[in-house]
């Protein structure tokens, strides 16, 4: 009996090889399961900080355009494609991948240990997984673009969050 594609692909023990299918609809609909599993991390992450770091905030990092919008393409190309393309090393890949998650607790205006963004790394562990089996699937292009656009969906949403202020 064959297992179907994506009760393949979502089995962690398959998640540091290619996708079975590499269609735009396949990727996205792995995407949609990787964020998934991201936000669950990161709500874990941030009630474990919150439980057992006294008086824990979680941060709030100021709202860029500039900084949203590109922040997908230069870390897909740097943590992820320029390593697969320059070794073809798919551990070489994951290591980039770690290196990436483990930075975003720097993702808050104020470092303190109060303050770190403890709940971006857990969001971002299963990112590593979708970002390193998509470029090694040959389809790097939709990793950045699937980066992008969720960044540009959380800007969109804490722009509309924001208080306006009027100087």
């Amino acid at each position: 009996m064959k297992i179907p594609d994506e009760i393949y692909d979502i089995n962690p023990k398959s998640w540091l090889s290619k996708y079975r299918k590499t269609s735009v609809t396949y990727l996205v609909g792995m995407g949609v399961f990787y964020l998934v599993i991201g936000l669950v991390l990161q709500l874990a992450g941030n009630s474990l900080a919150q439980h057992f770091i006294s008086n824990y905030q979680i941060p709030s990092v100021p709202i860029s355009i500039t900084l949203g919008l590109s922040s997908g393409p230069l870390e897909e190309i740097v943590f992820f494609g320029t390593l697969f393309y320059l070794n073809g090393n798919y551990l070489m890949v994951l290591a980039g991948g770690i290196i990436w998650s483990v930075l975003h607790i720097f993702n808050t205006s104020n470092i303190t240990s109060t303050n770190l963004a403890y709940g971006s790394v857990f969001f971002t562990i299963p990112h590593i997984f979708f970002s390193l089996r998509t470029w090694i699937s040959g389809k790097g292009w939709f990793a950045i673009l699937f980066h992008t656009s969720w960044n540009a969906i959380v800007l969109g949403i804490q722009c509309t969050q924001a208080p306006i202020a009027f100087q």
